[in-house]
């Protein structure tokens, strides 16, 4: 992992430490806010049964790097706000995320990975490697 990732995946985790402390309300709202509070434009998040869905828009021309630390902190943010967090295993999180040339991909995660991740076990890297990602309208491969 270059310094760069490694310092974006440390800051993930620091924000994710400091974000979630003064908050209350239902688990979407919290989850909305935190993101927002992060420049993340979240136009909806929902629980939905065991899965936690997030859906924002995204610039197409933002880097590849800078797209996955998002979904990395909303994978966490969203875990970490959901109930019941002891028993997070079950769950998972689809993240809709909404590129401004029309581009749709979702991209779904176990709670458990993303647990792993959140709690230092596995690598940025290795974790985004559990993450399933599909394109679903007008994707191109460049």
């Amino acid at each position: 992992m270059s310094k760069k990732s490694s310092s974006l995946c440390f800051a993930v985790l620091l924000l994710l430490g400091c974000c979630g402390l003064f908050y209350s309300g239902t688990p979407e709202e919290k989850i909305k806010s935190q993101l927002k509070a992060e420049g993340i434009n979240v136009t909806d998040v929902r629980l939905d049964g065991g899965v936690i869905i997030v859906t924002y828009n995204q610039l197409a021309s933002a880097d590849v790097n800078n797209v996955y630390a998002t979904w990395a902190y909303i994978f966490a943010v969203s875990v970490k706000n959901s109930p019941p967090y002891s028993s997070a295993g079950d769950q998972s999180v689809t993240i809709v995320c909404k590129f401004d040339d029309g581009e749709i991909m979702n991209a779904t995660a176990r709670a458990g990975d993303i647990l792993d991740f959140v709690d230092k076990k596995t690598t940025a890297w290795e974790f985004l490697y559990t993450v399933d990602a599909e394109c679903v309208t007008n994707c191109t491969i460049e």
